[in-house]
This record gives C-alpha cells, sequence and structure tokens, in this order.
C-alpha cells in the first residue's frame, strides 16, 4: 500500500529536507559536530546544497519530457499512486537522500548503502509508506542511477515487462540528469550531451528539447553562483544574471565572499521553500 500525499507538497518536502540536513548532510563524513548550524561547513561538494538543488530540478526536467510521448497517466497508474504530484515528490525524496551514505567527496562508491537509506527514511516515517515493490523500484533506480542495464535487468527480476520497464526508467532518468545537472558546481566543463534527456533529443532531432534543456542548465549554474557553492576556483565565463564574469573576476570575488555567503544558505532552515522559491521563479519553458 502507498501512503505518501504527505511529500506531494513543498510543506512535507521542506520537513524531508530538515531531516536528512540533521542525520547526514551537516555532518562531517566521519565524527561529530557539536553544532551543526554554525561553524564551518562539513560537506562542500556533496552536502545539503547539492542535493537540495538536484530536488529542485526534478519538475523542471519532468516539464521537458513533456515534450516527448511519455505518458503520466500510465506511470501513476502502474505504480498506483494517487496523484502525479506524488510520484515527482517521491523522487525529490530519493534526490534528498541520493548521497546521504558517502564517506568522502571522491567518487560515489555508495549509491547502494544510500539508496537503503531512502528506504530507512520511508519505513521509519509512519505517514510515509511505500509497497514493498515499488519500494525496490526506487531503491534500484538510484543504486543503479548510472548503471540503466543492470536496472532494466532488475525491472525483469520484478516481472515488468518491456513496456513497463520503459515507463519506469523514467525514474531513473530524472534521478541521474538531475544529479549530472549540478556537477556544474564542481568542474569547470560541463558535457550537456550526458543528459538522457539530451540524448533522446539528440537521438530523435527534437530541436526545442535541446534548447530547454540548455537554458535549464544556464538557470541551475545562476543558482550554484548566486549561493557561491562552485567547489573550484576561477570558474571562467560564468553566465549569471546576464553578465559573463571573467576568470579573474569569478575568482576574485570567491576569495572574498564563499564561505560567508554559501554558508548563510548550508545552515537555514527553510532552505528547501527558499530555494525553490528562488529556482521556480526561473522561467526556463
Amino acid at each position: 500500500m502507498n501512503n505518501i500525499s504527505y511529500i506531494a507538497n513543498d510543506t512535507g518536502l521542506a520537513t524531508v529536507v530538515n531531516d536528512v540536513a540533521r542525520q547526514y548532510y551537516l555532518r562531517p563524513f566521519s565524527g561529530e559536530k557539536k553544532d551543526l548550524y554554525s561553524g564551518p561547513i562539513a560537506r562542500h561538494a556533496h552536502g545539503i546544497l547539492h542535493v537540495v538543488r538536484a530536488a529542485c530540478y526534478i519538475p523542471h526536467l519532468d516539464q521537458l519530457w513533456e515534450y516527448t510521448p511519455r505518458n503520466h497517466e500510465q506511470i501513476i497508474n502502474l505504480l498506483e499512486f494517487d496523484s502525479y504530484q506524488e510520484f515527482l515528490g517521491l523522487v525529490q525524496v530519493a534526490m534528498l537522500l541520493h548521497d546521504s551514505a558517502r564517506k568522502n567527496e571522491g567518487i560515489d562508491y555508495w549509491d547502494a548503502e544510500s539508496a537503503v537509506n531512502f528506504v530507512k527514511y520511508i519505513e521509519q516515517h509512519e505517514h510515509l509508506s511505500l509497497s514493498e515493490k515499488n519500494a525496490v523500484i526506487f531503491q534500484k533506480a538510484m543504486e543503479f542511477k548510472d548503471n540503466k542495464q543492470e536496472y532494466i535487468s532488475w525491472l525483469k527480476k520484478l516481472g515488468f515487462n518491456e513496456e513497463e520497464q520503459d515507463l519506469l526508467l523514467y525514474i531513473l532518468y530524472l534521478i541521474h540528469d538531475a544529479d549530472c545537472i549540478d556537477v556544474i558546481r564542481a568542474r569547470s566543463k560541463f558535457m550537456i550531451e550526458y543528459l538522457e534527456i539530451i540524448k533522446y533529443a539528440q537521438y530523435n532531432n527534437v530541436v526545442d528539447i535541446q534548447d530547454y534543456t540548455k537554458a535549464l542548465t544556464v538557470k541551475a549554474q545562476e543558482l550554484i553562483f548566486m549561493m557561491h557553492d562552485y567547489a573550484y576556483e576561477g570558474a571562467s565565463n560564468l553566465v549569471c544574471a546576464s553578465k559573463v564574469y571573467s576568470q579573474r573576476e569569478a575568482t576574485e570575488y570567491f576569495r572574498e565572499n564563499q564561505e560567508l555567503i554559501k554558508r548563510d544558505y548550508e545552515y537555514d532552515r527553510n532552505l528547501w521553500i527558499r530555494l525553490t522559491g528562488i529556482f521556480d521563479s526561473f522561467v526556463i519553458c
């Protein structure tokens, strides 16, 4: 039985954000922190700011897929959800937990453990419930977000036919692309062709999707820049607020302001409402 209406709105998701922040992302990878809401940031690249932004991207990515034949009604009927918003809310919760089991900032060897944390979170909160099969569907989409074929193998084991597998792959696509878009924070060059939505658009020659996706990544870049959450110095030619920052300007600006401004977001107990309000105000498509 599914009971996830609680996360079908911003109030419920804001509570999840604060839960996972306190339980995972405001804490150092090893050891404890006396005051979670002050002092040096514990996880610079894979902390609460990253996962909240990635969750913010989900509805916007979903809008891009509306230009494809994907059928919302078929998805919620297959999963037996009451509304499509419940589906999107659950994907957003998955994003909020997708780095929860990390042990360091390097290569992520803990996708499977983070996926288990997602299931545990659902099980530990009495106002949330998922059928056992749906829990596995989302858990494996998180675990294999970078390995589509392995996810398909699991869907086959669960008894889904090819048409149903294609529908459920959408969960993996959303998780994969939201995570990839936010990699802009840590690398000087973003490879948009890695996004599943772009692969679809290029294969089917859908120019509008390509253009809108590029616009979404620019808005994500603006949000990251505004939050001072770039993990490298000298981010050259940043397109933010209709201004192109040179490498020298960006480097000097970040050296002076990065930690102070970033902490203002990191320790905001209303982070979800704050960021969704900012990002949803951007016109993407």
